[in-house]
């Protein structure tokens, strides 16, 4: 029975679910690297981001146990004659799957090495290319045995060792990664902190413009909506609770705004230098968890524009 179009299938399916699984295991392996190891002098691109982190946890739920029981078939079918060790289909695909790892793996060392040269520390670097020469080598190890080796039979104990050490370090890595990206809860507070955030600079930039106009503050936010000048909608004076956002004025220039956030916008301190828990920290709003941050504001008075002369 011709089981082609069957295997090139289960062979694709390998080679989808593999890249997946790679580098869902390496940005995570990256992604500890950087916060483990401070560097005041990485850029956003080469700094820890949960989104990156969590990237990787969904690459590894999703495509490691497809790659491995997939995997699995195409070893048990090879064992029981349904797919010919000497199949053109067997060593084309595997081939193929060397080829885009090469080229994966490739385009994961330049990049690697170009962040380096841009002034990476040498720790960092050394332990990301190791995390990128670790995963390449198992890769190619398989798959160079896979398609060399002479006897083709049950409880082959170097491809145990390969199976076994794969599913080591992409399982070490899947849960070592829970230690370091924040919960869903964490992550959703964030997100409507960065709203609260937004609506705050939203009110502060309404209330300037208000000044400006009528040199004089707003006696409440309300104020705001009913002035035509202003586009504020009721949903913009109320938090996520539904409370409405503290505003007090202070004297002729100065006033104060509060409202409630659920998480604390700073991480820890390393030396002496303060890490954000946020990606886009807004650090003019920097705030601990609950309803006790206020912030004293002063109006900016628009300045009239300098003539040029031509």
């Amino acid at each position: 029975m011709n089981n082609n179009a069957k295997f090139t299938f289960f062979y694709l399916l390998s080679l989808v679910s593999l890249i997946f699984t790679a580098l869902g295991t390496g940005m995570i392996l990256f992604q500890i690297i950087n916060k483990q190891i401070f560097d005041v002098g990485a850029d956003y691109g080469n700094s820890y981001t949960d989104e990156a982190m969590r990237f990787g946890i969904a690459a590894l739920f999703v495509a490691a146990p497809v790659y491995f029981l997939i995997t699995r078939a195409i070893n048990k079918s090879v064992i029981k004659g349904e797919l010919d060790k000497e199949s053109p289909i067997r060593k084309w695909l595997t081939y193929f799957i060397l080829f885009i790892a090469s080229v994966t793996v490739l385009s994961w060392v330049i990049g690697t090495l170009n962040v380096f040269l841009k002034g990476d520390l040498t720790i960092k670097f050394a332990l990301k290319m190791a995390t990128v020469l670790i995963i390449a080598g198992t890769t190619f190890g398989y798959y160079l045995y896979d398609i060399r080796r002479n006897v083709v039979a049950k409880g082959d104990k170097a491809l145990r060792i390969f199976a076994f050490s794969a599913i080591g370090v992409v399982g070490a890595a899947f849960i070592a990664s829970w230690f370091f990206v924040d919960s869903p809860y964490l992550a959703r507070a964030k997100r409507i902190d960065d709203m609260t955030s937004n609506e705050l600079n939203s009110l502060q930039a309404n209330i300037n413009e208000y000044y400006n106009r009528t040199k004089k503050l707003p006696e409440n936010l309300e104020a705001l909506r009913s002035d035509q000048s202003n586009y504020v909608g009721a949903e913009s004076l109320i938090d996520f609770n539904n409370h409405p956002y503290g505003y007090k004025i202070i004297d002729s220039t100065h006033y104060e705004l509060c409202a409630e956030f659920l998480a604390d916008s700073k991480l820890e301190t390393r030396d002496n230098r303060v890490q954000y828990s946020y990606a886009y920290p807004q650090t003019a709003w920097e705030h601990k968890v609950g309803g006790d941050n206020c912030y004293v504001r002063e109006v900016k008075l628009d300045q009239p524009a300098t003539p040029v002369k031509f």
